[in-house]
C-alpha cells in the first residue's frame, strides 16, 4: 500500500471511534478535567491500537522483544506530525490540563541527559535477554535512508504520549502527591494502558506489559527530574534503537 492507501485505510477506521471522542469531550463541563483526560487517553489508545491490524508495526518477544514500523516514510511522517497536532488541539481545547504540563525543569543538559541515558537503559534489558544481539525472528536493520523519519515519527509520537501520561496525568498528581509517588503512577497507568495493546490485539503478552511499566517508571522519573520534554527524549529514543534495529 502506498502512503496514500494507507492513511485512508487508517483514516477510516479511526473516524467512528474519533467522533464519538470528539462528542464526549464537546458534551464535558470544561471542568471535569479529570474526565476529560481518561477521554484522551481512550482516543490515543484508538488511534496506537489501530496501527496493528493494519500491520503498521509489528512485535515480536521469541528469545527476547523486537519492534518493526512501517517502512513508508510518508506515512511516519504524516503520522508525526498529526501527533505533534494532537498536542496542540488537547492543549487549546483544555487549558486547565495545560497548565498542568512542566516542560522542562532545569536546563537543556540535565534534559539531554535524562533523556539520552534513559533511552538506553530503557532497552538495557532488551538487549540482555536478547543476549546482546537480534532476537529470534528478528527482521534485519532498517534501511539508512528512513532514519532520519523514523526518529522524527519516534520523537513525535512519544511526545504526544508523553503530555497525556507525564504532564497531565502526573502534573494533576504531583501537588497533592509528591513528585515521586506521582512519578509511580504515571508509569503505572502507562503501562495498564498498554494491556490491551498487549494481551488482545497483540500476542506480546506479559514481555511487553514488563517492558511499558520499566519503560513508564523511567520516564516518570525523567519528568520529575527534568520535565516532559526529557521525558519525551527518554522515551521516544527507546522506541527509536528498538524500532530502528540498532540494538
Amino acid at each position: 500500500m502506498n502512503t496514500v492507501s494507507l492513511l485512508l485505510a487508517y483514516t477510516s477506521r479511526l473516524l467512528p471511534g474519533g467522533v464519538l471522542g470528539a462528542v464526549l469531550l464537546w458534551l464535558l463541563p470544561r471542568s471535569r478535567i479529570e474526565l476529560r483526560l481518561a477521554v484522551w487517553v481512550m482516543l490515543f489508545i484508538l488511534m496506537r491500537d489501530l496501527m496493528t491490524p493494519l500491520g503498521l508495526w509489528q512485535f515480536g518477544v521469541e528469545g527476547g522483544f523486537w519492534l518493526r514500523m512501517s517502512s513508508d516514510a510518508g506515512f511516519l511522517l504524516l503520522m508525526g506530525l498529526s501527533s505533534a497536532a494532537m498536542v496542540w488541539v488537547m492543549n487549546a481545547s483544555d487549558p486547565a490540563l495545560a497548565r498542568e504540563v512542566v516542560w522542562l525543569r532545569g536546563g537543556w543538559g540535565e534534559a539531554l541527559a535524562w533523556g539520552g541515558l534513559g533511552a538506553g537503559v530503557v532497552v538495557l534489558p532488551v538487549w540482555f535477554f536478547s543476549g546482546g544481539g537480534s532476537s529470534a525472528g528478528e527482521p534485519g536493520a532498517v534501511a539508512p535512508a528512513l532514519l532520519p523519519v523514523l526518529a522524527v515519527f519516534c520523537l513525535l509520537g512519544n511526545f504526544y504520549e508523553e503530555v497525556l501520561f507525564r504532564g497531565y496525568f502526573q502534573g494533576l498528581l504531583e501537588p497533592s502527591l509528591g513528585l515521586w509517588r506521582s512519578a509511580v503512577l504515571s508509569g503505572v497507568l502507562f503501562a495498564f494502558c498498554h494491556a490491551f495493546l498487549a494481551l488482545t490485539v497483540t500476542g506480546a503478552g506479559v514481555p511487553l506489559l514488563l517492558f511499558t511499566l520499566w519503560e513508564g517508571l523511567l520516564a516518570g522519573a525523567a519528568r520529575a527530574r527534568s520535565g516532559v520534554l526529557a521525558s519525551t527524549l527518554l522515551h521516544g529514543g527507546a522506541i527509536f534503537l528498538l524500532a530502528s534495529g540498532l540494538i
